[in-house]
């Protein structure tokens, strides 16, 4: 590997992003800013410096780093994606998906931007058109992250379970220390049932994510169906304890 003060700036990067890749974000931040000490307008160092600062939770600074990519880079798909997830993971859901809708005007095929538009759509209530956007990411990269469990979070609530389990099923092939997607699978095998499955699934969730009031609250409920009101209540109250507004929880509890 060549030393930096020797390296062109294209190796420069691709020197960062290989840090980044490995997960290295510590030292790909810092070459990423001596990239923009000498070009600040380095458009690809500020879009990955924005998705560094997202992936540690600085959501402020990841929208700033990648509204400067874009502005430098007005056609670059990517640069929109990223900057709308980053909105989307603030919040700011409009914003979210005007940049993404941005993306998929100049890449239409774009995986990525289709997948955090249907989150996004998702986050909005408007399930049946972030179903369209997920099943077509999917159909062009069936690797998409989340992409899976969020459809079948969409089949959940339509009452498609056996679809909905598959999904998440295919979601546990790519990601298996996923407690979303365990939570999720063992709320569709207790609306079949299998609450056996169930209670192992969300219990799998737990020990994944100890501070999860969803999975302790769904365990709760597959627990009443088993009789077990005892362990129900403490699952309940493990769930109030971490979420103390948990609306759900209490009434469960109330009703136990």
């Amino acid at each position: 590997m060549p030393a930096m003060s020797q390296a062109t700036p294209s190796t420069t990067l691709q020197i960062a992003m290989a840090h980044h890749r490995a997960g290295r974000l510590a030292e790909a931040e810092s070459i990423y800013r001596a990239i923009l000490a000498r070009d600040p307008r380095c458009a690809e160092a500020l879009d990955l410096l924005g998705v560094i600062a997202m992936q540690v939770g600085h959501g402020n600074p990841a929208v700033d780093f990648m509204r400067q990519a874009v502005a430098l880079s007005p056609d670059c798909a990517r640069f929109h994606s990223n900057l709308g997830e980053a909105y989307r993971c603030q919040g700011q859901l409009d914003a979210a998906i005007a940049s993404l809708g941005q993306a998929l005007v100049l890449q239409p095929e774009f995986p990525a931007a289709l997948n955090s538009l249907g989150a996004a759509l998702v986050a909005q209530n408007r399930s049946a058109e972030a179903m369209t956007c997920l099943l077509r990411a999917l159909q062009l990269d069936p690797r998409c992250t989340n992409a899976h469990l969020r459809l079948g979070n969409i089949l959940m609530e339509r009452g498609e379970l056996e679809r909905a389990g598959d999904c998440f099923r295919r979601e546990l092939v790519l990601s298996p220390n996923s407690a979303d997607t365990h939570n999720s699978l063992g709320a569709v095998l207790g609306m079949q049932g299998k609450t056996d499955e169930a209670v192992e699934s969300i219990r799998r969730a737990i020990a994944l994510k100890p501070d999860f009031p969803e999975a302790h609250n769904n365990l709760g409920g597959i627990l009443i169906d088993q009789g077990r009101l005892d362990d129900a209540i403490a699952c309940y109250q493990q769930a109030i304890a971490l979420k103390p507004d948990y609306a759900s929880a209490h009434s469960c509890l109330i009703l136990a």
